[in-house]
């Protein structure tokens, strides 16, 4: 049994140190739905756009976080969930994706502090959520990163990237906020 224990910690990479490096994303499309509510209740919308994204033939799902739990009330915060294309992903699936009842959101390319956490495939509905706690609690004890003006996280192939905004909120400000985050 602790073998079997310790090969899932071991596969799962939560025995392994959370990293940050400076890197570039961007740009892409997030063709998305808005989300209100525990940033720790997202899973059925994601399940959503995997079967959209399915159909459609993309893979590669992610989410801008709006608000800090910290900071505002857990049910109050805002996100936009979805299925982020590329240049040309976006113009082929376009008409399709907003058909399905996405909207359109661009990211322009910017740098992000970020941590990768590549993760197997079958273990997504353990890992995924061990692997995003484990991130922001890293990213918790960092100065710099606690400064963020924006949240993106990408999902695809069994890796997931949190990348943190710092310079600027590059497209990961609510289109309803009237100012710019501190």
């Amino acid at each position: 049994a602790f073998a079997a224990v310790m090969m899932v910690l071991g596969l799962s990479g939560l025995l392994r140190p959370v990293d940050f490096e400076e890197k570039e994303e961007g740009p892409f499309t997030l063709f998305y739905l808005e989300y209100v509510g525990k940033y720790t209740a997202v899973a059925p919308m994601f399940e959503k756009l995997r079967a959209i994204a399915q159909k459609v033939g993309l893979r590669r799902l992610g989410g801008v976080y709006f608000d800090n739990p910290t900071e505002v009330e857990p049910e109050d915060c805002r996100a936009f969930l979805g299925i982020a294309c590329t240049a040309d992903e976006a113009k082929k699936h376009r008409t399709a994706l907003l058909k399905a009842g996405l909207s359109e959101h661009a990211i322009p390319k910017n740098k992000y502090v970020q941590s990768m956490w590549p993760y197997p495939k079958f273990m997504s509905s353990v890992c995924v959520p061990l692997a995003i706690m484990k991130i922001y609690r890293a990213a918790r004890n960092d100065e710099d990163l606690k400064k963020a003006k924006g949240v993106l996280e990408l999902y695809w192939g069994g890796v997931i990237k949190v990348c943190f905004a710092l310079d600027s909120d590059a497209g990961l400000r609510h289109p309803g906020d009237t100012k710019k985050k501190k």
